[in-house]
């Protein structure tokens, strides 16, 4: 790093044209914290274990999401499923 070039980055952030080392650490904190608080699939499937754990056939439950669902539908929304999500989950137990 030169001091020519230093002095342009921080002219830059002055500018606002470049964001500054705590406006990018605020902006992965938020993207983070709104990462946690999505309802996927995989947290209402954990939520249901603990909440159910005298379910008697838990243990099996448990083996077909990692198998079936996990991968495919595990990390998107409920509101996101489509109706070709169901139709390649379908295609692929056949």
């Amino acid at each position: 790093m030169t001091p020519a070039r230093a002095a342009r980055i921080r002219a830059e952030r002055i500018e606002g044209k470049l964001q500054s080392r705590k406006e990018i650490r605020e902006q992965e904190e938020a993207a983070r914290r709104a990462e946690q608080d999505r309802w996927t699939i995989a947290r209402l499937w954990e939520q249901y274990k603990a909440t159910n754990p005298e379910v008697k056939a838990i243990n099996k439950d448990v083996d077909r999401f990692r198998r079936y669902l996990k991968d495919t539908v595990g990390m998107k929304e409920p509101g996101e499923l489509v109706p070709l999500d169901v139709d390649r989950l379908r295609m692929n137990l056949q």
